[in-house]
């Protein structure tokens, strides 16, 4: 249903308006996971990245990421890999060389911080009607297929 002034302009600043709302509300929710990490602010920064890294990455590479010493990086590998975030395994081209990459469990960890969207839980979703189910369902795949058409990841699980 269109209100009067839906130009463009006036109908990206009720979905910017929606957004803060939406975010500023499911925030106490956001920050549970967090709270019950095991990982220090540069573990989970080291964890993002290899989530992100397609195909693992290395210590010396994490190391000049990060600006630190090749040995303080090893340490913040080691600690990851203890917890079952992180594994080191041989690269495939040079065996000399071991990579660094995300376990499942450190997929989950990192997605359940950073894309997880408790505004659309199942609770959530269910209260809508269902004229405004499908204009979510049309909206969200118009997004999806924008973030697909610039080399985005199109859908998260």
């Amino acid at each position: 249903m269109m209100q009067e002034g839906d130009g463009r302009s006036a109908i990206l600043e009720r979905l910017r308006g929606a957004t803060t709302s939406m975010e500023s509300a499911v925030l106490p929710s956001s920050v549970i996971p967090l709270l019950s990490l095991e990982l220090t602010a540069r573990q989970l920064k080291v964890l993002t990245v290899l989530v992100t890294a397609e195909g693992g990455t290395t210590a010396s590479r994490l190391a000049q990421s990060f600006d630190v010493s090749l040995a303080t990086m090893s340490g913040v590998i080691d600690r990851l890999v203890g917890q079952g975030v992180a594994v080191r395994t041989d690269d495939p081209d040079d065996h000399r060389v071991r990579q660094v990459r995300a376990t499942p469990l450190g997929r989950t960890v990192v997605q359940r911080l950073v894309a997880r969207r408790p505004e659309f839980d199942d609770e959530v979703l269910a209260a809508l009607t269902d004229d405004e189910l499908a204009g979510l369902e049309r909206g969200m795949s118009a997004i999806a297929r924008h973030l697909g058409a610039e080399g985005r990841p199109a859908t998260s699980d």
